[in-house]
């Protein structure tokens, strides 16, 4: 066949622009992509199946349900009393749309639970212990340009190398799936490595510190590593430009050499004037960019952001941020949602943190494991200290192969967590557990400084030996320690356990077993106004001994109600419950902010013919008064007394003679200047049904797997809230979006709860009818 000159060139042409298009798109590709959606998810009846058929590239999965991440293995009833536990698998079919031989690709999963198995084209590639922390593969060697697939096999039954203890006998779930984001990263074979992958003490990644923090002046010290998986050495320019609110601060370059298959460890030292400190008043977020170029090309970058701050100890063992003085009035976090699990996604991660922030607390101790980066990111924006955990709980396995994984759990975390401002003190140690020796603790503390060196660095544990800081529950020891070996001091868990067990409050008096559940701090909001305001009674006088302490920071036990492997019933000690509803203690702690922090003012009674008639005003006000249907019931200060005298702001209550159905308005005052008011109304027979969105500060987003609280809640002409409703409602949805209840939607305390999980679109809507109630739509 004959080809024309004019054919030739015409083919000559295209190939030119096929190739050229090709190395297009080889050089120019995401270096982080999302890898959430257009899973298949299979959950095992039989954890002895013969699954390996599973893991082949050849499979047949159409029969398999089709999920996106964040993923749970299973949907829970509301109280979880028989958590499922097994084996699930996942697959999923991806494009590499560049070279693996020369690029670089990895797998990340932000969370598996809790022993995994990762195959990549029918190849294992990684075998995993720990459902916590990221498991990350480099997948390079494995994957082809073009079609893929990955299969994972995940298998949350008891485990004796991750501990804790066994279900039936644990104080949490440890519920299954996908649970967190999953990643695709690209590179060159020049590019900044991953802190864990690269395996160097206190190296890897990028790695930023602070060798002097002061408001005249602040150094801050950026490590980066870089590897050079070419066969010939390389030279490299590094920028890294430091911008704060999108305005450069700083930049330096420096060039280095690196031999074909080595590495290097690039320091820079910024010296910054005036510099904008991080602490919980003031969260000042820095950015850095780590740029990586070969000759004019950019070909790696990673960006950080990093909050310049300084926590030291001094004044007989008391905190000081930046060098002012700084007590952290804190609570315990544990991670679940209903029905869901731990699958929250990223935006529901802040709103949990949001809710804690706004609740007054400036700390959270992360009890009892490692939680979600989303959860990480929204307490450094929001200003909110954490103590970051290893997972630990009433648990020790005398085998190196336990041992191990502890030691890999703590070295993880802190190259995971070390560039955040939010992290005090690393807590390697296991909760609540006596049997831990002296070298197993001496090893996790080595493991803390060896990874994160320099001063005012800090491990902290459950025992008074070996640790930097004297982690005490004091609920379970019963009093406060009198001889602290000169270490700082933090009560780590209060306010539940001492109202709950034969030793009840700080009397430790024993108490009737039929009086122990009405005067205890596990209230469920629909077990009435009394038993909340006992409640509250309890946080108030137990955080107020706390301030009798040399204790620097206290943190209550617990933010939110949660379920338990060992019981039928929900542990109903949070401020808020299981769906984020307010409890009466919710707004005792809002009200120990200061006053410049925000007004607070709320009335703590539904105000009907049930209410006491000593009515509870938690404020952060000077002086309340308080009027029953617009006539003077008093004008107060704070209560004062034994059980007050170290409170921020003690509460304020108002005997009222007898009941009169209306209105309760209380007015608060600074300085003797109005400054907020606050009103509670009696309510009367519910006339419609009212819908609104939880959004905590994140409005519900499209095809992110969302899930936001929808609260559906019987009112009143006047729109005031009947607390006695308890009825059954249907929901009807429509469009995008979808409920993730399996039982029936129920009122409690007059307001019901559907979650809803947001689909690929914001074009869902809500309506509800109990009876004779209806809702108006709610649109998304």
């Amino acid at each position: 066949m004959k080809i024309s000159f004019k054919n030739l060139l015409k083919y000559s042409f295209l190939l030119i622009f096929a190739f050229n298009l090709i190395s297009c798109e080889e050089d120019n590709y995401e270096s982080k992509v999302n890898f959430n959606q257009d899973w298949k998810f299979i959950k095992l009846k039989e954890t002895t199946s013969s699954d390996i058929a599973y893991s082949k590239t050849v499979f047949d999965d159409k029969s398999w349900t089709n999920v996106s991440l964040p993923h749970t293995a299973n949907i829970e009833p509301q109280v979880v009393n028989n958590q499922w536990q097994g084996v699930s698998w996942y697959r999923k079919s991806f494009d590499v749309r560049v070279n693996p031989s020369s690029k670089k690709v990895f797998l990340e999963l932000e969370a598996a639970m809790n022993f995994s198995k990762i195959w990549i084209n029918g190849i294992l590639v990684s075998e995993h212990h720990g459902g916590y922390l990221p498991v990350k593969v480099d997948i390079s060697k494995y994957v082809n340009k073009g079609k893929n697939v990955v299969a994972i096999r995940l298998d949350n039954t008891d485990n004796d190398i991750t501990g804790p203890k066994p279900l039936k006998r644990l104080d949490f779930n440890m519920y299954g799936g996908l649970y967190r984001n999953a990643w695709l990263h690209f590179s060159e074979k020049v590019y900044i490595s991953d802190p864990v992958l690269a395996n160097k003490v206190a190296g890897g990644g990028v790695f930023v510190t602070y060798p002097k923090v002061s408001k005249e002046v602040s150094e801050v010290a950026v490590k980066t590593h870089v590897i050079n998986e070419e066969k010939e050495e390389v030279e490299i320019k590094i920028v890294n430009s430091i911008f704060f609110d999108n305005v450069l601060v700083q930049e330096q370059t420096s060039t280095k050499k690196i031999a074909g298959g080595s590495d290097v460890e690039i320091k820079e030292s910024f010296s910054i004037n005036e510099a904008k400190l991080w602490s919980p008043k003031n969260p000042n977020l820095y950015r850095l960019e780590t740029k990586v170029f070969k000759g004019e090309k950019e070909i790696d970058v990673e960006t950080t952001k990093f909050g310049i701050r300084v926590f030291t100890f001094d004044d007989e063992n008391q905190l000081y941020i930046n060098g002012e003085k700084t007590f952290l009035r804190g609570v315990n976090r544990h991670q679940e949602y209903p029905f869901i699990g731990y699958a929250l996604s990223d935006n529901a991660q802040y709103r949990d943190a949001k809710k804690i922030k706004d609740g007054g607390f400036d700390y959270i101790r992360l009890s009892h494991y490692p939680q979600s980066p989303a959860f990480m990111d929204a307490c450094d924006e929001l200003g909110i200290v954490v103590v970051d955990a290893i997972m630990g709980w009433q648990y020790y396995n005398d085998t190196d192969a336990f041992r191990e994984y502890c030691y890999r759990s703590a070295t993880e975390l802190i190259r995971r967590d070390r560039n955040r401002p939010s992290v005090l003190a690393w807590e390697v140690s296991l909760n609540e557990t006596k049997a831990m020796t002296i070298p197993f603790m001496a090893e996790l503390n080595r493991i803390t400084h060896a990874e994160y060196p320099g001063e005012n660095v800090y491990s902290c544990g459950w025992k008074d030996d070996v640790y930097d800081i004297y982690f005490q529950a004091r609920q379970h020891r019963i009093l406060h320690p009198h001889d602290l070996k000169d270490k700082p001091y933090s009560v780590s868990e209060y306010g539940d356990w001492e109202y709950h067990s034969k030793n009840a409050g700080l009397n430790q008096d024993n108490l009737p077993n039929d009086m122990r559940a009405e005067l205890s701090s596990r209230q469920a909001r629909a077990f009435g106004e009394q038993r909340l305001l006992n409640m509250a009674y309890n946080l108030q006088e137990s955080h107020n001994d706390n301030m009798h302490t040399v204790a620097y920071s206290d943190s209550y036990w617990v933010m939110y109600d949660y379920n338990r492997g060992y019981h039928d019933d929900i542990e109903y000690s949070g401020v808020m419950d299981l769906f984020r509803l307010p409890k009466f203690g919710y707004y005792f702690y809002q009200s120990q902010k200061d006053v410049s922090a925000g007004n607070v003012l709320e009335i703590a009674t539904y105000w009907n013919e049930k209410s006491p008639l000593d009515v509870k005003v938690f404020s952060n006000a000077d002086e309340v008064k308080l009027y029953l249907n617009d006539k003077l019931i008093a004008s107060q200060k704070p209560d004062t007394g034994k059980n007050t005298d170290k409170l921020n702001h003690p509460p304020f209550t108002f005997k009222i003679p007898k009941f009169e159905a209306g209105t309760l308005k209380a007015i608060g005052f600074v300085n003797g200047k109005q400054v907020s008011v606050s009103t509670v109304q009696t309510a009367k027979e519910p006339t419609k049904l009212k819908i609104w969105i939880d959004e905590s500060g994140k409005k519900p987003e499209a095809g992110v797997n969302d899930v936001v609280f929808c609260y559906i809640a019987a009112v009143d002409e006047n729109g005031t809230i009947n607390t006695e409703f308890s009825e059954e409602i249907d929901v009807t949805l429509n469009g995008e979006v979808e409920i993730m209840n399996p039982d029936a939607i129920k009122a409690e305390a007059g307001i019901a709860t559907a979650l809803i999980r947001v689909g690929n679109s914001l074009s869902g809507t809500v309506s509800a009818k109990s009876k004779n109630l209806k809702s108006n739509k709610f649109t998304f």
